[in-house]
């Protein structure tokens, strides 16, 4: 824990000097540019450099551009229906260039549901790929459809496919 606090901590300030080094440069083009003989103020840099370095490692750690499509696509096949929803997400990163790049890619989940309408509660879905037996309730009302399901008994671990959909018949 103590040498991953370390890395973190080292991390912060590399990306701190970097962030540093570019706004002093930016700060002294511009300065040149509107005053000659004005000089810039280290401390005011260095606290500048720091919000932004905090600010876009925020960014990068705490926000994913992994997403769930908002239509979902039913069909009928011989009397059971076939739910596929798609979205994106996010490529699993080994090394720590491919976590700063954030690429994804396009991914679904086939469920098989007994009805088109109300709630279906968990012990009536299927899913194709047949990983997890899920909890909670996938709710279908017309064209929408609202997906509620959880890895375990005690709803604590939501499917990443949880969400609102409008309906897509095929």
């Amino acid at each position: 824990m103590a040498l991953l606090l370390m890395i973190a901590v080292l991390l912060l300030s590399l990306w701190t000097w970097i962030c540093y080094l570019l706004i002093k440069f930016i700060a002294g083009i511009i300065g040149n540019l509107l005053n000659p003989n004005l000089t810039v103020n280290n401390t005011a840099v260095f606290a500048v450099s720091f919000f932004v370095a905090g600010i876009s490692l925020y960014f990068i750690l705490f926000s994913t551009p992994a997403k769930n499509y908002k239509t979902a696509y039913i069909e009928n096949q011989q009397g059971v229906l076939k739910v596929t929803v798609k979205g994106k997400r996010v490529l699993m990163a080994h090394d720590p260039i491919s976590a700063f790049l954030r690429q994804t890619y396009e991914d679904s989940l086939t469920f098989l549901l007994p009805r088109n309408k109300g709630v279906i509660q968990s012990n009536e879905i299927k899913e194709l790929q047949g990983r997890y037996k899920p909890t909670g309730t996938i709710s279908i009302d017309k064209d929408e459809m609202s997906i509620k399901l959880y890895y375990d008994n005690e709803q604590t671990d939501p499917y990443s496919w949880n969400g609102k959909y409008n309906l897509q018949f095929r």
